[in-house]
């Protein structure tokens, strides 16, 4: 398991810069919604490779996930700054995304309460990631295209 999240986290260094250019060439919003609703479409395909117990399964999983995880770490870098005014640019970034880490905080125990809850399925606890996920996106969806903007 080490060597096959060694590997995607690999990749990833190797992806980072493309998909900072694919959101300077399409628009940030494009990108992390996709991002964000490959991850909630994804992560069932994660689950079933690591009940196959195949090393190269779940390599190939992990590594597929981890670029979707990482289009969205990327553009997030440019995007949640830019969406406020210089003066208050640092303070919004730091109070949004500390109100985002209190739900990312607890999600393991909800994960856990709702998987047990469930009879032991994961099913309860993917639908919890992806009810998350496809918030993310709605809320990014609303959110203004910063890409290109001078006045960022």
């Amino acid at each position: 398991m080490l060597a096959c999240i060694s590997f995607a986290g690999l990749t990833t260094a190797f992806t980072q810069p493309l998909f900072a250019a694919l959101s300077d060439r399409i628009g940030r919003r494009p990108v992390f919604v996709a991002s964000c609703l490959g991850l909630a479409i994804c992560l069932p395909g994660v689950f079933w490779a690591l009940s196959t117990g195949s090393i190269l399964v779940i390599g190939v999983s992990m590594t597929a996930f981890y670029l979707i995880v990482m289009a969205g770490n990327v553009v997030q870098a440019a995007f949640y700054p830019e969406l406020f005014p210089a003066h208050v640019r640092l303070t919004g970034v730091s109070v949004a995304t500390q109100c985002g880490l209190i739900v990312v905080g607890f999600s393991p125990v909800i994960y856990s309460a709702l998987t047990s809850a469930a009879g032991g399925t994961w099913l309860a606890g993917w639908g919890f990631a992806a009810a998350c996920w496809v918030a993310a996106a709605a809320a990014a969806w609303s959110a203004p295209e910063t890409a290109g903007r001078d006045d960022v």
